[in-house]
């Protein structure tokens, strides 16, 4: 028999592509597991959807129908481009945030959407992200950075504002305050980026709104938006990886 070309859909279960190609064989269930020493109702389960078979198996499933599974890698679509909206919300200015937290010698890393401007990204975004390290000293000179701008904590209710020092930084992890530039959110735990100093000490210096800052690499913003959940921030992921790609290729080029 002449080999078929049956192409896999992106997307499609790999039981209902081993029933495609079963069928366009004219080999029957009995017929497979037989070759395949398992029983027919295994094979059944396999094309329902009921078990996922490994990829081993499954090459070896197309192997016994007298077909090669072969694998091709093609770049990713991001789905970003110039056309995506922007969002909406309160005024925001990154530089004036950065601008007081590097007057305080704030130990910082601007992680997030900003981080994602800064590698490229098309995504807008309307808060500013920080992770930071959580030594008291840091933590002295975040709260006086905090002061500067008449930030606020954004969850404070009105008759017990938040206190904003050192102390009260200790005491929590992740803040979210709001002043006139826009809000920061910050974050003492940053999942998936292997702990503040690692993050830190792979972290690019770049400009941003006249000021020179650490900014996450772009491995360490997939490793973090992989963690999250929402078919946008997946879509970010998939953005991440285009341009890190893109990258390499212009380095590969010099």
């Amino acid at each position: 028999m002449e080999p078929l070309a049956i192409a896999k859909k992106p997307r499609q279960p790999p039981g209902e592509f081993l029933r495609e190609v079963r069928v366009a064989y004219g080999i029957s269930q009995g017929e497979l597991a037989t070759r395949a020493n398992t029983t027919q109702s295994a094979i059944s389960r396999i094309e329902s959807g009921k078990t996922s078979p490994s990829f081993d198996t499954l090459r070896e499933l197309l192997r016994l129908l007298g077909a090669d599974l072969v694998l091709e890698v093609t770049p990713r679509d991001s789905g970003s481009g110039p056309t995506l909206g922007q969002l909406n919300g309160d005024p925001f200015d990154p530089a004036p945030l950065l601008h007081a937290l590097d007057r305080k010698e704030v130990d910082f890393v601007v992680i997030g959407g900003v981080a994602g401007i800064v590698h490229g990204s098309a995504y807008p975004t309307d808060d500013l992200d920080l992770a930071y390290a959580r030594g008291r000293r840091n933590l002295e000179r975040l709260a006086g950075a905090l002061r500067d701008l008449g930030a606020r904590r954004a969850d404070a209710p009105a008759d017990r504002p938040f206190r904003v020092d050192a102390q009260a930084l200790q005491a929590g992890m992740d803040f979210t305050f709001v002043g006139e530039s826009g809000r920061i959110d910050l974050f003492g735990r940053v999942g998936g980026a292997q702990g503040y100093a690692r993050l830190r000490i792979a972290a690019e210096v770049h400009e941003v709104g006249g000021v020179t800052v650490p900014v996450a690499s772009l491995d360490r913003l997939i490793g973090m938006k992989r963690r999250q959940d929402g078919p946008r921030v997946q879509a970010m992921v998939d953005e991440y990886v285009a341009l890190d790609h893109r990258r390499r290729e212009r380095e590969v080029r010099r």
